[in-house]
């Protein structure tokens, strides 16, 4: 039988000073859950529609990172449903709580917009 199901939501203001490489923490998959699904949007993180790109990725406490997505076209308004990478589904942090961060690609985004969304989790029962 499975676990309880949650979604942990993020929300990020975007900062002009912010470049391509920066990262920036949107929240936690607590230790023992199991990731299941994402939703995210973006209202126009970019300068133009191809100008950006936008990766998550998973740190756990033993500093293990995967991809949770791959880059994904973030600089046009767009809904992302489910977009996680092969290694993101079913992920588990190897030694506790992991880290979910955003890492800006090809391009830095445009000052305050907003990036947000929520992690599908499964907690053990």
């Amino acid at each position: 039988m499975g676990g309880r199901i949650f979604w942990v939501d993020f929300k990020h203001t975007t900062l002009s000073a912010e470049a391509s490489g920066d990262s920036v923490n949107l929240c936690i998959i607590p230790a023992g859950a199991r990731l299941k699904g994402l939703k995210m949007y973006g209202n126009g993180l970019g300068a133009s529609a191809a100008s950006l790109t936008v990766k998550l990725t998973a740190t756990d406490d033993g500093a293990t990172a995967i991809d949770i997505t791959a880059a994904i076209n973030a600089g046009s308004a767009t809904f992302f449903y489910n977009q996680l990478a092969v290694a993101g589904w079913n992920y588990t942090p190897a030694s506790g709580k992991a880290v979910v961060k955003a890492t800006w690609g090809t391009a830095g985004p445009v000052g305050a917009k907003i990036l947000q969304g929520a992690l599908e989790i499964e907690l053990p029962s």
